[in-house]
């Protein structure tokens, strides 16, 4: 591979005029001296700027060392790289046309959609690469017998199906109780727009906003007076004290957006009440509800505190043996509980929006 003269550098779209002086062309060359032979070093020098734990004798170190080297320099020029992306002489890409609005896709869009991705996708390869073994040591990346034998001790454990079993369905009835409990306040709020709104607005937010100690131990000596605690139905009513601003904010949007004109005109056709919630104004409103559900999951599900604080040691659930298991030696464990624990919500997800797109399609919403 030939070095890239410094003319090169110049005429290319991304680098424009800053590539010559930019250290991105010496760390070109580190890694093509990484990649060509063994002998050279990785960088210019004996010794690269690294972090401590990758300083070394870089004189003769093999391949992977190099290309090490090579990258972590690179990290810090991303900002720079987006920077020179969003300038007015960058590629001006595709163009959108909306009836308002003319949206152009710079080419830096294109690299933070990669970056999300990118922070998303390497933690969970670590834990997909832990669970099937312990990360070997550097330069190695890959295990070289993976086993799956930690998958295969939690299917066959009854007890964290049960617990897994446990936890979906009092997060499931959480979100029905919020549903229900939200779903005439959040309209009332968003049609009537009674006096002091941001007052009641605020107050009722106040479970979510306020830390969750300083009203959880009264909630619990409120709950030991009539005996709920220690019980399947204080866990229920703590969770849904915890978790229904959540519903509460996505229905008050849904319903803003929906406007009480819709309502008022479906009346005025002469149809009943039930049948303007049920025909109307329930399918408009199952999107706000779908995504507040899906956050008072999320909370519920992923809930430790609360749990063993309301159930007393006597509910189980799936983070009451994934948060001890995380602070153990046994990272293959831990790794496969973790992985579990990001699957559950995702498959429910894909459930819901399943069946969400059957009952559209029904209703003849959607094609």
């Amino acid at each position: 591979m030939a070095d890239l003269p410094g003319s090169d550098l110049a005429q290319h779209p991304f680098l424009g005029s800053y590539g010559i002086s930019h250290p991105l062309s010496v760390q070109c060359r580190g890694l093509r001296n990484s990649l060509s032979s063994r002998g050279k070093p990785a960088l210019h020098g004996q010794h690269p700027t690294l972090y401590p734990a990758f300083r070394q004798e870089y004189r003769r170190a093999p391949d992977s060392h190099g290309i090490l080297a090579s990258f972590f320099p690179i990290l810090p020029s991303l900002p720079w790289l987006l920077f020179t992306c969003n300038r007015e002489t960058s590629l001006p890409g595709e163009k959108i046309m909306t009836p308002g609005k003319n949206i152009t896709r710079r080419p830096y869009h294109y690299g933070l959609v990669f970056l999300i991705l990118l922070l998303f996708v390497a933690p969970v390869s670590i834990l997909v690469l832990q669970s099937i073994q312990s990360i070997p040591p550097f330069p190695r990346l890959l295990p070289q017998t993976p086993n799956l034998s930690q998958w295969t001790s939690v299917i066959s454990t009854p007890l964290l199906g049960s617990a897994l079993l446990l936890s979906a369905g009092y997060s499931l009835v959480v979100v029905l109780l919020s549903l229900a409990i939200t779903y005439s306040v959040a309209r009332y709020l968003a049609w009537s727009n009674p006096p002091w709104r941001p007052f009641w607005e605020a107050l009722l937010m106040a479970p979510a906003i306020l830390p969750v100690l300083t009203t959880a131990l009264g909630l619990h000596l409120f709950l030991t007076v009539f005996r709920w605690t220690d019980s399947f139905i204080s866990v229920v009513m703590a969770l849904t004290f915890y978790s229904y601003p959540y519903m509460l904010r996505a229905l008050i949007a849904g319903f803003e957006i929906l406007g009480p004109q819709t309502w008022l005109c479906a009346k005025n056709l002469g149809a009943s009440s039930w049948i303007v919630f049920w025909r109307v104004e329930l399918p408009r409103m199952m999107i706000p509800a779908v995504s507040g559900g899906s956050v008072v999951f999320l909370a519920s599900f992923s809930d430790f505190f609360i749990v063993f604080l309301f159930g007393g040691g006597t509910i189980r659930s799936f983070t009451g043996i994934l948060v001890p298991a995380l602070g153990s030696s046994n990272h293959a464990w831990s790794s496969t509980l973790t992985l579990i624990f990001l699957l559950i919500p995702l498959m429910l997800f894909g459930i819901l929006e399943g069946l969400f797109l059957l009952w559209t399609r029904k209703k003849g919403m959607t094609n």
